[in-house]
């Protein structure tokens, strides 16, 4: 169903028109669609309940409210049709698919965030009854980012190199696989580039992409090479590289005193990331590992050091992990003493960590 989905949305374009008398509510005809080659969301939808009928299946229209954040369930306490702006279809092949074909690229068996764990009023032959759509979870959506990093004799003129691999899956593979289908493949290999690196300095790239687009989500991988031309943090110790914090940690450690609005985490997912810089040992007697449990992400790093018979020389395994449950801290959440002392913890686990690369470590040297 994931691929009818998908070819729907291939062979026919997205375009709502609504001039005409019911045309809020009523799809056109599927002759009238196909002539046109267009339809909007109720359009759309009916292609797919007509080919799953056809294959079979039992599959209605639905409609539900489209947006990642929900509304209130009291929209839904009285007659009227707010809470129910975007029509999607209901296929049941042995397990109930929730399927949009206004979205460019179909996720199997999975949900979109913006039509997930809400009503759905459902249009049957024998009547329409309410539904609730598949919640998201966290892992649905998976981002795993595995890097060597060479700091040795392998760098070579004052370089310091990535290379390894980015896999995608679930809904986090959405972005990537619509990248693939609309963006220049140039333009997708730098992006892809530049966030591994998160430097200002890259000066080489390698990016080696699946071969062609998919109007399906799959699992996605990429393999990168970078190169760049250093940190950007030096210290008396030696050049610096920082413990990356993610947006969503970025997010979390916002000024709350005097803020009156709710924070957006986004959907829910998961988030790895895993260096090993090679040519590097751990020094000193402070852990800076971490793992912080709250209701609305688990968070945690680990820095160890890695068996240089498994690897070809010693090196510095660094881990961080974030988990993404919920998407929304309320205002009244952000206020209370509980959410300060998360905050503090956050700080203390993600503030200010850096591996340093001393000289020792650097190319044409012996590693330290």
């Amino acid at each position: 169903m994931a691929n009818v989905a998908g070819m729907v949305a291939q062979e026919f374009r997205y375009f709502g028109d609504w001039r005409r008398r019911n045309g809020g509510h009523v799809p056109r005809k599927l002759s009238e669609i196909a002539e046109t080659g267009y339809g909007d969301c109720k359009d759309l939808s009916l292609v797919v309940v007509a080919i799953a009928r056809a294959m079979g299946l039992k599959a209605d229209l639905a409609w539900v409210w489209r947006s990642e954040l929900v509304i209130d369930k009291s929209f839904y306490r009285l007659p009227n049709d707010y809470g129910f702006n975007h029509a999607i279809a209901r296929v049941d092949d042995g397990g109930v698919q929730w399927l949009d074909a206004t979205n460019a690229i179909a996720l199997p068996r999975g949900v979109y965030a913006d039509i997930a764990g809400r009503p759905a009023l459902v249009l049957s032959e024998a009547g329409v009854r309410l539904e609730e759509t598949t919640a998201v979870k966290a892992a649905d959506s998976v981002i795993d980012v595995t890097l060597n990093m060479n700091v040795g004799s392998k760098s070579r003129g004052g370089l310091i190199e990535f290379q390894g691999d980015i896999t995608q899956t679930g809904r986090a593979a959405i972005r990537a696989e619509w990248g693939l289908l609309y963006s220049p493949r140039e333009q997708l290999e730098y992006d892809t580039a530049r966030w591994v690196a998160r430097n200002d300095r890259m000066v080489e790239h390698e990016v080696e992409l699946p071969k062609d687009p998919s109007r399906v989500a799959r699992k996605f991988e990429a393999k990168v090479q970078v190169k760049v031309a250093d940190m950007g943090l030096r210290t008396t110790a030696g050049i610096g590289f920082p413990l990356m914090r993610s947006d969503t940690i970025d997010a979390l450690l916002i000024e709350t005193k005097d803020r009156f609005s709710d924070i957006w985490l986004g959907t829910p997912g998961i988030f790895n990331e895993e260096y090993r810089v090679r040519g590097a040992r751990v020094v000193g007697r402070d852990s800076i590992d971490c793992d912080i449990r709250s209701e609305w992400v688990n968070l945690s790093r680990s820095v160890a050091k890695v068996d240089p018979n498994l690897n070809g020389g010693a090196s510095v395994r660094i881990r961080s992990r974030d988990e993404v449950i919920r998407s929304v801290i309320s205002n009244s959440e952000l206020q209370s003493e509980k959410y300060a002392q998360f905050q503090d913890r956050v700080r203390l686990c993600f503030n200010r960590s850096a591996v340093i690369l001393s000289p020792t470590a650097l190319p044409g040297s012996k590693p330290r």
